[in-house]
């Protein structure tokens, strides 16, 4: 992770709670939205229906986006993940208490899903596609070498704006699209990443 300025694009509440509960209800309907098209109607799947059918960390072939080869449900952001997201990577910008307290609303992906292409043209019809399936409020380009981390990762980040059921506020949701041999040095990178993080834990856990 890296620290970066907080972005214009913010979530609508700071506390964690509330967001982390409206996330839920956002990531039911960011996957009812991608397997829709596929099996009719959106309101024809219960949200019940929806996670037997695509539960987090699977994979579901027959998405709404055409060109995609799969798409995948990491499931809702984790607590500690987000707490630890906000911590590092906005926590220094929020040089007030208020902002100190609002570093959360700057966290982006607690409701997530990703998209894996073949290529970068396929990604890049993929995205044309997506643009008019969701209300899109920022696409970043991780591809630049100014966005890109320092595991060099490249790929399309896309922001949406949902409105959950029954929720009066909507949610800034993300969208991420990859080509298919990136998502496959990320899913082979995570263990070694894994056990870098836990032993800089034990070695510096107690400071």
């Amino acid at each position: 992770l890296d620290c970066i300025e907080p972005d214009q694009v913010m979530q609508p509440e700071e506390n964690l709670d509330e967001l982390l509960s409206t996330a839920g209800l956002a990531q039911t309907r960011l996957q009812q939205i991608f397997v829709g098209s596929t099996y009719g109607s959106t309101e024809a799947h219960t949200s019940r229906e929806v996670e037997e059918l695509w539960p987090p960390g699977c994979r579901f072939h027959r998405s709404i986006i055409r060109a995609a080869l799969f798409a995948i449900n990491p499931g809702v952001k984790p607590r500690e993940a987000a707490r630890t997201k906000a911590f590092v990577r906005f926590g220094p910008a929020a040089a007030s208490r208020t902002g100190w307290r609002q570093r959360y609303r700057h966290v982006l992906d607690l409701a997530r899903v990703g998209l894996v292409f073949t290529d970068a043209a396929a990604l890049q019809a993929g995205l044309d596609q997506l643009l008019h399936e969701v209300e899109v409020v920022e696409v970043r380009n991780h591809y630049h070498l100014s966005c890109q981390n320092y595991l060099g990762e490249e790929w399309i980040e896309v922001l949406a704006v949902l409105s959950p059921p029954d929720v009066p506020q909507a949610l800034v949701v993300e969208i991420r699209l990859e080509e298919f041999s990136y998502f496959q040095a990320r899913e082979k990178v995570q263990p070694h990443i894994r056990q870098l993080c836990e032993g800089f834990q034990r070695i510096y856990g107690g400071f």
